[in-house]
């Protein structure tokens, strides 16, 4: 477990792409196109600016955690239990956040893993 106050580590700039579809660089890991433009927020979340269309989004965006204020510890905590077979209300009272927070993260969660095995499974009848 972390300790209060302490930051999260930050995945390497070099694993995140731009969201911009229109970016002759969308979603293409590596090309040293991203830069840091400022950090916010407890978890020291990343603002990110492309250089080569110039947009400018979270790091989280794209994620089940896009657009959300709990933190990622607390995210874990929430993903870990229902990941184990905890019920929801277990799962509120044992982490300590509003049921509605469980909630929104099951279905972003659910959504999120019904896409990587969607792609996953693609991935693998066609060998890729």
């Amino acid at each position: 477990m972390q300790k209060p106050n302490a930051t999260p580590t930050r995945p390497p700039l070099a694993t995140l792409a731009c969201v911009n579809p229109d970016c002759k660089h969308y979603m293409q890991v590596g090309l040293n196109n991203l830069l840091v433009r400022k950090t916010y927020g407890e978890d020291a979340i990343r603002y990110l600016r492309c250089r080569s269309c110039q947009s400018e989004f979270s790091e989280r965006k794209g994620s089940a955690l896009w657009n959300s204020k709990v933190s990622e510890e607390k995210a874990e905590a929430v993903a870990a239990h229902l990941a184990e077979g905890c019920s929801q209300a277990a799962t509120t009272r044992l982490v300590k956040v509003d049921p509605s927070v469980v909630r929104r993260l099951n279905q972003r969660l659910g959504r999120h893993g019904q896409v990587f095995h969607a792609i996953t499974s693609d991935s693998l009848r066609f060998g890729l």
